[in-house]
C-alpha cells in the first residue's frame, strides 16, 4: 500500500470512529461497565495511550534516539507497569478529563500519528521485518500491517465491546 493511500486509510478510520462516538447519547459516554469496569471515556483515553505510544515510538525511530517518558507518556517517569496495570494507571491517571477533553486527545495524536506516517518513505512502510524498539510486532510484517493492527484494529476491537455492552444493557 502506498503512504497517500495508507494515510487515506487512517483518516477514513478516525472519521468512522468520530461518527460512532458522536452516536453515543451523553449517558453512554460516561456508563461505567462497557468494556470490563470501563466507560466509553475511558475506553477513549486507553486509545489514545497506545496510539501516542505507536506514534512516538516510530518517531523515535525516525530520530534514531529513543522517546523520552514525557514523550512515550507524558509523564517524567514512566510508570513500570505490564499492560494491563499501565492501561489502569493511564485510566486512573486521566479521571480529570472529560469525554469530549480525551476524544479531543485522541484526535491530536491521530493527527500526530498520520503525520509520522507521511514522514515515511513507501520502502519503510511496506518492508515486512524493521526493526523498530518497542514496536514488537514488525518482526514479520510491514509497518502498515503492525499500524493497522495497533490502531484500526485495537479502535475496532474496543467498538465491538462497546457496541455489545450497550445492546447488552438494553435489553
Amino acid at each position: 500500500m502506498a503512504r497517500q493511500d495508507f494515510v487515506d486509510t487512517l483518516v477514513a478510520e478516525q472519521a468512522a470512529l468520530d461518527a460512532f462516538l458522536d452516536s453515543l447519547t451523553l449517558q453512554q459516554r460516561t456508563q461505567p461497565n462497557l468494556c470490563g469496569t470501563w466507560s466509553a471515556r475511558d475506553i477513549v483515553v486507553h486509545l489514545s495511550l497506545w496510539a501516542r505510544y505507536m506514534t512516538t515510538t516510530i518517531r523515535a525511530w525516525l530520530r534514531h534516539r529513543p522517546a523520552s517518558d514525557f514523550e512515550m507518556w507524558g509523564v517524567r517517569k514512566s510508570p513500570d507497569l505490564a499492560d494491563d496495570a499501565l492501561n489502569q494507571w493511564f485510566i486512573d491517571h486521566a479521571k480529570g478529563q472529560t469525554f469530549d477533553e480525551a476524544r479531543g486527545i485522541l484526535r491530536e495524536v491521530h493527527t500526530q500519528l498520520i503525520g509520522t506516517v507521511e514522514l515515511l518513505s513507501d520502502e519503510e512502510l511496506t518492508t515486512p521485518g524493521l526493526a523498530i524498539p518497542r514496536l514488537g510486532d514488525t518482526h514479520e510484517r510491514a509497518l502498515t500491517q503492525a499500524i493497522m493492527s495497533m490502531s484500526y484494529g485495537h479502535v475496532q476491537h474496543h467498538i465491538a465491546d462497546i457496541k455489545s455492552s450497550l445492546h447488552w444493557h438494553q435489553t
